[in-house]
């Protein structure tokens, strides 16, 4: 993770623990300037335009957040930001978008084996109330 300037996110996180959430969205997105691969920071940045009901930000935010969490190499956390944009009414294009890049990013190549890890970690999740296909 990138380092960000020591003042600005502590700042953040007090004025978010505070509720003043526009101060604390506005100190966020200063640390995003300094510091745009740190997917935490662009994570929180997407969680309080949420709160601020401010969705079509919210929406490029997490998508922002998304692709960070990818380039981090953090395959788990990058679908988890992805999963406010149906919640937001995000286009059905920027959802295909989305998905589109985080497939190219983690692909495995033609025969691969899938990592047991992964396996274990889908067989868990199958039935629990986050997973999309337990809600068809």
């Amino acid at each position: 993770m990138a380092h960000v300037h020591g003042a600005d996110r502590p700042r953040a996180v007090q004025l978010a623990s505070e509720g003043r959430l526009e101060e604390a969205l506005a100190e966020y997105q200063g640390v995003v300037k300094d510091a745009p691969d740190d997917a935490e920071v662009r994570q929180k940045v997407a969680e309080l335009l949420e709160w601020l009901g401010r969705p079509a930000d919210a929406v490029a935010a997490y998508q922002e957040a998304a692709l960070a969490w990818a380039k981090a190499g953090q395959p788990l956390r990058a679908v988890a930001a992805c999963v406010a944009l149906p919640r937001l009414g995000a286009p059905q294009a920027a959802l295909v978008r989305t998905a589109r890049v985080l497939a190219e990013r983690f692909a495995l190549p033609p025969g691969a084996a899938v990592p047991e890890e992964a396996t274990r970690a889908h067989v868990a999740e199958e039935g629990s109330p986050g997973c999309p296909s337990s809600r068809r």
